[in-house]
């Protein structure tokens, strides 16, 4: 993507990861203080719920929230995960299985939320926008919105405008732009197929989203990108 910055993803196995788990902050440490590179970038999905911690273990560090529409996540959720999110949000809701990563970081008042809920008769899609629900709080929870070294993006914004997007993301994190970065990016994910979330929780889902906006128009404007 960019001869300035190396990448770490999730995987079963890296420098960085193991078990699509981040490693130790000792050995992340090492890859930041070792990197040759003008920038280094981890996507720290599972421990998403430590983005503070993870912002403070280096100077000038950044992050990036990115979050999509409940029903888009949930259809790609249930495609690759079957009905994982549906076990993993019934057992929350019993307070079993709370050591599980998906469990980590959640507040006492979205934990009341799961356990309000009726999982007899749920699909997968709706359980899968429940734990949308949830874990995106965090930005509020933990006021990442109002942090100075997190930017909240639009998985749609991104897409649909790759070259601007990429411009500020670019600028944010102190590296040069070219135009090869956009050229694999496409919005053909957007909207692929029809929401099967429940009209109670796609509803919810749909005016948290709009909060969420809401905070990261605001955000952009504090920052000079919008």
């Amino acid at each position: 993507m960019s001869a300035e910055l190396k990448c770490y993803t999730e995987e079963r196995n890296s420098p960085a990861f193991v078990d699509f788990r981040m490693r130790g902050s000792q050995i992340v440490n090492n890859l930041i203080t070792g990197c040759p590179y003008r920038a280094i970038a981890f996507k720290p999905l599972t421990e998403s719920h430590q983005a503070r911690e993870l912002l403070s273990l280096a100077d000038h560090s950044k992050g990036i929230w990115v979050y999509r529409r409940a029903s888009d996540r949930a259809n790609s959720a249930v495609r690759k995960f079957g009905s994982h999110n549906l076990e993993l949000m019934t057992a929350f809701s019993r307070g079993e299985q709370l050591n599980r990563w998906q469990a980590q970081g959640i507040s006492p008042a979205s934990f009341e939320f799961i356990r309000s809920l009726d999982y007899q008769g749920m699909n997968r899609e709706t359980a899968a926008a429940v734990f949308w629900f949830v874990r995106n709080q965090i930005v509020f929870e933990q006021n990442l919105h109002e942090n100075s070294q997190m930017l909240l993006l639009a998985y749609e914004q991104f897409v649909q405008h790759p070259a601007e997007i990429i411009r500020v993301l670019c600028d944010y994190v102190g590296i040069m732009f070219k135009p090869v970065m956009v050229a694999h990016i496409h919005s053909r994910s957007i909207g692929k197929r029809p929401s099967r979330v429940s009209e109670e929780i796609d509803g919810k889902c749909a005016e948290f989203y709009e909060t969420l906006e809401r905070a990261r128009k605001a955000q952009w404007q504090r920052l000079g990108y919008e």
